[in-house]
């Protein structure tokens, strides 16, 4: 729910697009982008300088990690006749734009080849007045028993007939969720919370990053502020 005594931020896409290469031929592509936001004011300055320094740090993994590896693979080939570079890089979603708030998410993909495909996700939601990250628990009543609400919503979804027999997450699921559910992998949506787990932890790499939508009407008792 909009509050009108919030001003309306607008995004554009900052980016950094590389393409490294050796003996003449390119072995590794680098495709970042990441938000830049406006109104421009301290705050939003303070937030796209973080976005631009975590872009700028990624840069550097891509020349100092990535692009070693590339030219490994390059030169183990008996011939490089139709080498195809390997691809790393950064996209983002901003999922909320509201209320004083901004959260977004970022997603690293790592096309490696030989040394495997990885996709990770990080999430941040700014807290505009002072361009401080917000943890989960910050929307929520001190004592309440909000991550509870969470888990039993999530558990609902795994257990349901439709998800158990497609076999798409692992029989342990339910026990991984209770170990990984973090405060921190989540993002806001206009209709509810977003929890996500890394790929690999609570079903097979190949489905890639669970995401659960919990509505906000299922933690409204819980919440301590419209969102």
């Amino acid at each position: 729910m909009k509050n009108a005594d919030f001003p309306e931020y607008r995004e554009q896409n900052g980016g950094i697009f590389k393409r490294f290469t050796y003996k003449n031929a390119e072995v590794l592509r680098c495709d970042i982008t990441y938000p830049v936001f406006a109104p421009k004011t301290f705050q939003t300055a303070r937030i796209n300088r973080w976005y631009a320094g975590q872009a700028a740090l990624y840069e550097s993994s891509a020349k100092n990690k990535f692009y070693p590896e590339a030219v490994r693979q390059y030169n183990s080939l008996l011939t490089a006749r139709g080498f195809e570079p390997l691809g790393v890089g950064v996209s983002y979603g901003v999922m909320y734009s509201q209320n004083g708030l901004l959260s977004v998410f970022l997603d690293t993909s790592e096309q490696l080849r030989y040394s495997g495909s990885h996709l990770y996700r990080t999430s941040q939601t700014w807290l505009t007045k002072s361009a401080a990250r917000m943890p989960i628990g910050y929307f929520f009543k001190p004592t309440s028993p909000w991550r509870n609400v969470i888990l039993d919503e999530i558990n609902q979804r795994l257990e349901s007939e439709e998800i158990s027999l497609t076999g798409a997450f692992y029989a342990d699921a339910q026990k991984r969720l209770k170990r990984y559910i973090s405060g921190e992998n989540y993002y806001l949506a206009d209709d509810g919370f977003v929890l996500y787990f890394q790929q690999g932890v609570i079903a097979p790499a190949n489905a890639g990053i669970p995401s659960f939508l919990i509505p906000y009407g299922a933690l409204a008792p819980y919440l301590n502020m419209v969102l």
